[in-house]
């Protein structure tokens, strides 16, 4: 008889909400997030009127932006530097996250904590906290879309108008 770690357990087997209790233990906390995960809407601090607000969203779908060779960190990753390159581009600053998540109900729940420690890792290293989203089942592969809400100083908001 061989002994070795216990099989992974498939998504199918976990509730949503524990699932979200999984997934939230991994993002940081930040004084300006009044609510974060775990109700039906975020609720954060404005920050001051000379800043301007800057939202970003992209997916990131099997298939379609990787493969099965990637691994589930890389896809996390993935996911979150795609939007909070586009905050950059603007010359903002990113602030918060939310993560809409579709997976496949057989995915083993170690592959999705993977894919979520990557979108946790590239928001830590910007200081951004993922404060929301939502949870899904996709009959499909993995389907990821990253929300992200920066800031910019009025004056320093940068366009594809202002590209050179």
């Amino acid at each position: 008889m061989k002994s070795g770690p216990p099989p992974d357990l498939q998504l199918s087997r976990f509730g949503e909400f524990e699932l979200i209790r999984k997934f939230s233990r991994l993002s940081p906390v930040s004084s300006r997030v009044v609510l974060g995960i775990g109700d039906d809407a975020a609720v954060v601090l404005p920050s001051s009127g000379k800043y301007l607000m800057l939202l970003t969203c992209d997916p990131v779908i099997e298939g379609v932006h990787f493969d099965s060779s990637a691994t589930p960190c890389q896809i996390g990753w993935k996911a979150m530097a795609r939007n909070l390159s586009d905050i950059a581009a603007m010359g903002g600053k990113p602030l918060y996250a939310l993560v809409a998540a579709s997976l496949p109900p057989k995915m083993a729940v170690s592959k999705a904590m993977g894919i979520y420690r990557g979108l946790a890792a590239a928001g830590r290293r910007y200081d951004v906290v993922i404060v929301g989203g939502d949870t899904s089942r996709s009959r499909h592969g993995v389907h990821l879309t990253v929300t992200v809400v920066g800031e910019v100083a009025r004056s320093e908001l940068v366009t594809r108008a202002g590209a050179r």
